[in-house]
């Protein structure tokens, strides 16, 4: 047989580094709450992540009173008091305490997250290697300390701790894609402000895009992108439809005439000003101040 020669040096492997860890369970639980619990409360130096599973609850983060849906989860951090308790009906809910590499975690601390089937998944996968492992029931309220079973399913830990951190890296990147999408309309709801602020005050020129742009710093493509998507319509139809908004301002003033109209505008010929108007409003700006005058329009 030939001798094969080892290729590892090769090879350029790719480290990895984890963005959070979690290395400490403190309790799972799933409680079935009647509708008249009240739980009196507590804080501790670790994470809680609290889930309805059923109808609603009531929760307590330090000051605030929140009420939690079913299907929504919210995070206490470490050191705040917090409590649950019953909404006036019978209640379902999952609670979990852990702590670890976790700093990224207070992007979404005393917030309601809803969860998505993909994370409930991950939720419930948790309780059934927690209900396969533990000794105890995980409906203990008064539970410190969680013990495994003699001889548990292998890995049982392993597999909780990289349910969670899965369960917990879904969240932060939904909150961030959510964030970034606020920024992104919020961004985009000020450059189309900008755009019409300048097509408004130039109603007297013929801009053109490259103008516009440049105005206001951006691209032209990016700009036609961002006001189509936001406006539903294209800046110079926009610009079009001011413009034409004027022109019937000033025909039922009476002060000038079609062609002077057509001039302050900035239209380069009275003939593109009319067909414009026409197609904008189906009759001549001739005809229009006439309608006007008779008090039809």
């Amino acid at each position: 047989m030939k001798n094969i020669e080892d290729s590892t040096e090769f090879f350029h492997p790719l480290t990895i580094h984890d963005s959070l860890s979690i290395d400490k369970i403190y309790s799972i639980h799933y409680f079935s709450y009647t509708k008249q619990f009240n739980f009196t409360g507590e804080k501790h130096n670790f994470w809680e992540l609290v889930y309805c599973d059923a109808r609603s609850a009531q929760i307590i983060d330090d000051n605030k009173e929140i009420l939690l849906e079913q299907g929504c989860a919210f995070l206490h951090a470490p050191g705040i008091f917090h409590n649950i308790r019953t909404h006036n009906c019978y209640t379902n809910t999952t609670i979990i305490g852990f702590d670890g590499n976790l700093g990224n975690l207070n992007q979404i601390k005393s917030t309601i997250l809803t969860l998505s089937a993909n994370e409930k998944a991950l939720l419930k996968n948790i309780l059934y290697e927690a209900k396969q492992s533990f000794s105890l029931p995980l409906n203990i309220v008064e539970q410190r300390e969680l013990l495994l079973r003699d001889n548990p399913d292998f890995a049982t830990l392993q597999i909780i701790k990289n349910s969670l951190e899965n369960l917990i890296i879904f969240l932060l990147r939904k909150h961030e894609q959510t964030s970034l999408e606020k920024k992104d309309k919020s961004c985009s709801n000020q450059i189309c402000n900008q755009v019409i602020e300048i097509l408004k005050a130039n109603l007297n020129q013929n801009l053109s895009l490259p103008d516009i742009a440049h105005r206001i710093g951006y691209s032209v493509s990016y700009l036609k992108v961002v006001f189509r998507k936001h406006m539903n319509t294209t800046i110079i139809k926009y610009y079009t439809y001011l413009k034409i908004e004027r022109a019937k301002q000033l025909l039922s003033e009476k002060k000038y005439n079609v062609s002077q109209i057509s001039e302050l505008l900035g239209y380069e010929s009275v003939q593109y000003f009319c067909k414009q108007f026409r197609d904008y409003v189906n009759i001549s700006p001739k005809d229009y101040e006439n309608t006007v005058g008779n008090g039809i329009l």
